[in-house]
Formats: C-alpha cells, structure tokens, sequence
C-alpha cells in the first residue's frame, strides 16, 4: 500500500512499507512481498494512475490508465512516458524536470484519436525510503467540464428545434445576458404569453421571468454573482408566486479555445416530487411496521441511491445482521465488490418496475428473496424492496422431486439462454433498422406489448399478435367492437377524463391505466402510453399488461391491513388485560380489608354489648347503695372515730357526689365505642350482595368517621374542616359497600390534595384560606330540566326511575388543569409520587358508579378554584318496581 504523508508548503510523499494486509472482509490471503501487493494495488484502483522512475520510465501503472488513455493493450511497464506519447514533445519534459524539484503541476489535454476526449491531469514527485525525490506520479480524469463545452459550441441551431415532449424548460444566453434560445417547454413552464414573446425583446423576457418569482431579488444575486464567476456551475431550487417549486441548474457555454461565451438554465417543474415527499414517510413508517412483524424473515427497503431506509425482522439476526449497521448506508459501504455487483442490478431492475425472486442459502437454512419496488399513490416507484422468508423445511420436501428435475432445468436453461441470447440479437437489428418499414413491421409482429392504431369512430383500424395473446380476441373480432365497450364500466368515465385532459393541456403523450374485457369475460389491468394525431384523426398507442403488478399491490395493500389490524387487536387486549389484573388485585384488597374491619367491629361489639348491659344494674346498684349511706348518716349522725377516720381519708362527700358523674362517663365512652363499631360494620357491609335501598348519609357519615384521624389537626397539618349541606334524600338502591368505597377514594384524594396544598403554603395563608372539604347532596329529575318551575314537583308526586341522587364533593384546593382532568378516570393514571398512587381509585370508582349504578360520575375544576367531583345515581333501578 502507498501511505501519503503531508507537510506545510510541500509535496506529498509515498513510501512503500515492508509489509501489507487486506482487511478482513475481503478474506484475501496475506502477500509476503509488499512490491508485488502495491503493483496489485495500483493495477486494481478505478483511477487513471501511473508511477514513473527519474527517467520517465513507468514502474508502475493501473490497468484505468490504459482504458482512459485509449492504449490498449500493450505493454506499459519499462517503457518511457516519451515514447507512448511522442506528441507531447518538450513541454512534458519541462514540467517533468520542475516536478524532480519538488513541484506539483497540473493541466489537461486531448487524447490522441480523432475527436478525443479531453483529460485532466496531475504530476507529483515521489520520494524512497531515504526521503530522496525518485520519480513522478501521474494521475488522470477524463474532464467532464471541457466535454460539455465543446459539445454546447454547436448547440443552438438544435435547441431551437428541441422536441416538446421534454421535460425540462431550456434557456441559454449569451454573456451580455442576451436571450440566444429557449425551448417550449421553457415557455410553458413559465407561462410566457405570445404578446412577450413577439416583442424579441430580453429586457421584456427577464421582467416577466422576475414578475412570476416568490423571490426576485434572489435570482437578480444569483445572475450577477455569475457575470463576476463564469466558470461556476449551480444546482437549487426556485419557488414561483403560484406556489410552483422549480429545479434549477445553470452551467457556462465553452468555445472550442477553452473561454465561456455564456450560460446555458434548465428549468423543471418538480412541486409534485415536493408534495410526495410528505407522503413517503407516512409511507415508510407504514414499511416499518410490516417489517418489526414480518414472522420467520426480514423486511428491508432502499432508496433509489441504493441506500438502506429500512430494515427489520427476526430474518436478520438469523444471518447475522444488524438493523443499526445498515440503516443509512449504501451497499458499497456494507458488502464488499463483489456482492455489490451482484446486487447492484437485481436492485436497479427493481427501481425500474421489475420483479425479482430467488433463493439464498445460508448455513443449514434456506430463505426465499423478493426483490421488488414500491410505488406510491401515484403508481410512481420511490424505492425497492426485499423481503426474505425461511423455506427450509419447504426446500427439505422438494429435494427429491429436484433431483429428477435437475438435467430438464439444465435443458431449459440453456435453451432459455439461447433465446434470450437470439432475442437480444434480435433487438439490436430491430433498433438498428428501425426506421425502414420493413423493420417497423417486425417490431410490430413481435412486440410483447399491445400496439395498435385507433381513429375518431371508436374503432381499432390495426392491432398487433399481441391483442389476442392478451386479451383473446381474434384480429378480426376486436377490429370490429367499438373498443369503450371493452374498457370497464368503472373505468370508461376516468379514462375519457383523462384523456380529454391531457389533449386541452397539449401533452404529446398520452399515459393512463384502465381494465379491458377479454373474451372469456375476465379483465386484465393495461398501462396505455398513447400519441394522438389529431390532424390525421389517428391515435397510436402501446398497453403493457401490468395484471400481475396490480394483483401484487392488492396483495401487500391487504396484507399490511391485517397485520395493521391484528397489531391494533392485541394491543386493546394486552391493556384490557392489564386493567382487569389490577382492578382485580385491588378489589381483592379491598375485599380482604372489608373483611378485616368487619371482624374487628363484630369483636368488639360482643365485650361492649356486654359492658353497655350491665351499666344500668350498676347505676341501680349504686344508687340503693347511697340511699342506704345517706338513711345510715341520718339515723347515725356521730360515727365511731375510726368510721370517721376512714371516711376523711377516702374524701366521702366527694366520692358521694362524683360517683354518678362517673357512671354517667363510663355510659358515653361504651356509646361512642359502640357507635363506632355501628360504623365500621355499616362502611364495610360485606354481607351485601344485592341492592338494598341504602341511607346515603350514613354512609357519608361512616366514611368522614373512618377518616377523622386524617382530618383533624396535627403537628405537621392544620386540619381539614367539613361543611355538610344534605339534603331530603330518601333511600337509594345501591351496593352501599362498593358505593362506600366511592366515597372513601374521593375523599382521601381531596384530603392527599389539600395536604400537598398546605405544605407549600405559610401559616399566615392557611389562616386566612382554611382548607375545607363541602359535601352536599340533593335530589334531581331527568325531566326537571324541561319544566319552568322544578321544585313545585315532589318525589312522591313523580316516577321514581326518573329522580336521581346527587352527591357533590369539593374542595378548595389548588385545583387541576384541563390535559389532566381529561384523564383522570384513565387506569393507572395518577399525579402522586411513585409508591403513593396505583391509578385505580377513580378508575375503579367510575366503573361502580356508571357500570354497576348506571350512575354518572365526573369532574369540575380550574387551576386556583379547587376540584368538585360529582355522583349521581339513580334512587330507583330499571329492574325495580316503583
């Protein structure tokens, strides 16, 4: 290998190592002789490269020298540079002694046939092991830039006549900015009228150009930076007032002495290719999918630089590729030379419309390869496609049916290159002779596609063989039916429309696509490319049965919807499942903790039954035992010293009159304990089942029970106060135990709000602002909203299936703001910190009060005016009588 080695203000210099290996891709043997690497090396490069020795003598020499510099085949090495080229004379050698000094020179020249190509070329010194100057390199290009300008010197009697079926709008102007020629479809593009074009003025022409740009003043830059930089060439884009976006390019004229003598802009209009861009990721994203779920194989797309956009499935790992190593990179900078020029055409077949399927091995597997391209909504092809599929176990079964079959394919191998051979030779003489009518006839006969005439009456005047392979019909039969009965039903309106529109837009060729009848009654997809002779009344056209590529995008339309929609399917599942998990994991808990509470009361409502039973023989009790004391104090005024010694010291008018206040305590202690344990037993109601007409209020009443240890003050909380506004409610039927729960998620969300609340305000504020939670309940009818006066209606006076009960919780809080309101009855979702909220509360409350009550249940509130949560359920169920 050579190793450049650059310094400041001199020359490279090539050394040549001792030793050289290949990387480990090419897997190429190691070379003991480095000398005999570089000559391979230099032999193999794909430029234009010669090494010479002080005497001009080439060492060595790549065979892209021979090829560029029309040499041939004769042998180069040992040679001298003088005597391959004796028309360089002594110029090449001044410049070959300047470059032994240490210099670097360049320049161009023709080669040596008539008519030759221009080239460019560099001489440089190179140095040996010892740093001394041994001889000259020589690199060589052939020069596009002097190419283009000989063949633009004669150019302009030709554009004048350039053909309108062009894309591209052509201008070309002298270097004083004078208009030389322009094309038509220049003029269309522009839109120039026949009054500017007749007034052959420039001035005239460059204004209307500048009045149709969304930016003037750019293009004006752009013309004056030119007029000072001749040589530069420019590749951009324009965008025109009318929305239009336009490519454009502008390259210099170049005489036959080498000076530029103007400049040559193509214009073209690509706002379509703009828009499609959009699409092609809606697109991609869409391939993207198919290949992450592509089962047993790998999907991968590329662009039309070869380059990899796409690439995905289990396919890959099994052949040891990894998506992230290809994704953005060409073939040539993932495979090695050979690969590539295996790829590369099956690729490039695929970017120009064709199909291609074959078999690849790989270990003890076998996959299936479609190489195929994909079109956008435009049937316009973006890009390629590959889809591999493991076959191996189909491969296994068809082995021993391939081993009979193996000489027949060998036969028709060789036959089918035959002909494929004989076609081609075929092709080459039709080309060839095309112009006569003789040969015009062949191509007629032969052409696989559909060719035939057609006139203004409806009628084929000619088809070709082709008509009947395709579509059945004998020559004499399709002559004879008005062709728009073949044409589909569905399509005759789309394809006249077509047609009349590109006729009105002067379109020199006519393209569309259509289903045509064939005899047996089936249809088959045509693409038409047609040229209307309107002053013969004539219409050529050419159709290319294209059934098959329809079917195949029918097919992967299809198959992308269904892997689409099964993707969609699982999904919804895998979360219905997960819901159902935790709301089954936390009813459980629940469930347990009801059972729990239940237990306890039940417990503690036997010893305190048993305490509250006795209190009033107590109180009997003692009362007989004072009347007795007092009847003895009476009769016995003066006790005997020690029965007054005994009474001092125990305080015996104290205990005498603080003895039923203390009864009296004992007798309010058991009824709290006993309305607590009524509390919990009512909060729990784990025995219940089935509706039952429930008093809301208790159940209100036994959840703000449960919770006052949160809601009075503490240490580190002011407390919550609770404002109750209950209404006249009468029973409701309800599941009271779940309807509980409803309540106790609610309010110890308000009450977890309100302390986060008041930890991020001062005492001053909290003072001034107390937090409170209001419960207010009422009674509303379905029908009430309709009628002027609503409360002059009673309960009683109505169907009870239509009144509602409605239970308002709100708190004066921070509030939320709408993006979370709008989620907050969403499983799993929750604005506590991770450990303290698991997301069901609200889902699992939404589901009590809508689901199980056929109840409503949502959310009021703004950011600083707190959160109301509102309930209402029925007070009678459809399934019950009133």
């Amino acid at each position: 290998m050579l190793n450049p080695s650059v310094q400041a203000n001199k020359p490279v210099t090539y050394e040549i190592p001792h030793s050289a290996s290949f990387s480990e891709r090419s897997q190429a043997p190691v070379m003991s002789d480095s000398v005999e690497l570089l000559r391979q090396f230099v032999a193999q490069t794909p430029t234009a490269i010669a090494m010479l020795d002080r005497q001009m003598r080439y060492l060595l020499v790549s065979d892209r020298w021979a090829i560029d510099l029309k040499l041939g085949d004769r042998p180069l090495q040992g040679r001298s540079h003088p005597e391959i080229f004796p028309e360089t004379g002594g110029q090449l050698q001044e410049i070959f002694q300047r470059c032994l000094t240490g210099e670097i020179e360049v320049g161009k020249q023709r080669t040596r046939e008539k008519n030759g190509q221009w080239v460019k070329w560099e001489m440089r010194p190179w140095r040996n092991n010892q740093g001394d100057i041994a001889g000259v390199m020589l690199w060589a290009q052939i020069d596009p830039k002097s190419e283009a300008a000989e063949s633009w010197t004669n150019r302009t009697p030709l554009l004048e006549t350039h053909s309108d079926s062009r894309t591209n709008g052509i201008l070309v102007v002298d270097d004083r900015a004078g208009v030389i020629s322009y094309n038509s479809h220049f003029v269309q593009l522009w839109q120039i009228p026949e009054s500017v074009l007749q007034t052959q003025g420039d001035r005239v022409l460059r204004e209307w150009m500048l009045a149709g740009l969304k930016n003037p003043q750019e293009f004006l830059t752009k013309v004056e930076y030119f007029d000072g930089h001749p040589w530069e060439i420019s590749h951009d884009e324009i965008e025109l007032k009318d929305g239009r976006i336009c490519d454009r390019y502008t390259a210099p004229l170049i005489s036959l002495d080498g000076n530029t003598y103007g400049r040559i802009w193509v214009f073209r209009d690509i706002t379509q290719a703009k828009s499609s861009q959009n699409k092609l990721r809606h697109s991609e994203q869409l391939y993207r999918t198919l290949a992450q779920n592509f089962p047993q194989g790998a999907v991968i797309l590329f662009d039309r630089n070869l380059r990899y956009t796409i690439a995905d499935g289990k396919g890959l790992a099994d052949v040891g590729i990894e998506a992230n190593r290809i994704i953005g990179k060409t073939i040539w900078e993932i495979f090695d030379r050979a690969t590539c020029e295996a790829l590369e055409p099956v690729y490039r077949a695929a970017l120009a419309g064709e199909t291609h399927q074959f078999e690849m091995p790989y270990e003890d597997r076998v996959y299936e390869v479609q190489v195929l391209p994909v079109k956008n909504d435009r049937a316009e092809i973006f890009a390629g496609m590959v889809v591999t599929h493991e076959i191996t176990e189909r491969k296994k079964a068809e082995s021993a049916l391939r081993q009979g079959r193996d000489k027949l394919e060998e036969l028709v191998k060789e036959r089918t290159a035959k002909l494929e051979e004989t076609n081609e030779r075929l092709k080459g003489e039709i080309i060839e002779r095309v112009r006569t009518q003789a040969e015009f006839d062949r191509i007629f006969n032969l052409s696989l596609d559909m060719l035939i005439v057609a006139d203004t009456d409806g009628y084929f005047k000619q088809v070709n063989p082709a008509v009947e392979k395709i579509l059945g019909y004998s020559r004499e039969e399709v002559l004879s039916i008005p062709f728009i009965e073949l044409i589909h039903p569905d399509d005759r309106a789309a394809t006249e429309a077509e047609f009349r529109q590109q006729i009105e837009q002067g379109s020199p060729a006519i393209k569309f696509e259509n289903r045509y009848r064939c005899k047996d009654g089936s249809y088959r997809w045509l693409a038409w490319n047609s040229v209307p002779l309107v002053s013969e009344g004539l219409l050529y056209g050419v159709a290319r049965d294209i059934t098959e590529n329809k079917a195949a995008e029918v097919a992967l339309r299809n198959s992308e919807a269904r892997e689409r929609e099964k993707a969609e399917r699982l999904a919804q599942i895998l979360l219905e499942l997960k819901q159902t998990q935790a709301q089954l994991l936390h009813s459980e808990k629940l469930s347990s903790l009801g059972q729990m509470v239940a237990g306890i009361a039940h417990e503690i409502n036997n010893p305190v039954n048993f305490i509250y039973g006795n209190l009033s023989h107590i109180r009997e009790y003692i009362q007989d035992l004072l009347g007795l004391l007092e009847l003895y104090l009476e009769e016995y005024p003066s006790p005997a010293p020690s029965i007054r010694e005994a009474m001092e010291a125990m305080d015996f008018e104290f205990m005498m009159e603080d003895l039923p206040n203390l009864l009296e305590s004992m007798k309010m202690g058991s009824d709290r304990i006993r309305e607590i344990v009524f509390n919990l037993r009512n909060f729990s109601r784990m025995d219940e089942a089935e509706m039952k007409p429930t008093d809301i209020h208790k159940g209100i009443e036994s959840t703000l029970m449960i919770l006052q240890n949160r809601l009075k003050a503490r240490p580190d909380s002011p407390g919550i106060q609770v404002v109750k506004e209950f209404g006249e409610l009468p029973m409701v039927s309800c599941y009271s135990g779940q309807l509980n729960q409803v309540f106790m998620n609610i309010l110890a969300n308000a009450i977890d709000a309100l302390d986060e609340y008041n930890r991020h305000r001062s005492r001053d504020e909290i003072n001034a602002n107390p937090s409170i939670i209001k419960i207010r309940t009422t009674v509303t009818c379905s029908r009430w909203e309709k009628r002027e006066a609503p409360g002059e209606v009673s309960f009683r006076d109505e169907d009870p299936h239509e009144f509602y009960a409605v239970i308002s919780i709100a708190d004066n809080g921070p509030g939320i703001v709408p993006e979370i309101g709008d989620k907050l009855f969403e499983p799993f979702f929750t604005t506590k910190p991770v450990g303290k909220g698991t997301g069901l509360g609200l889902a699992i409350s939404y589901k009590i009060i809508v689901d199980k009550h056929g109840g409503h249940l949502w959310c009021k509130s703004e950011p600083g005016k707190g959160v109301e949560f509102c309930i209402e359920i029925p007070i009678r169920q459809l399934n019950e009588k009133g």
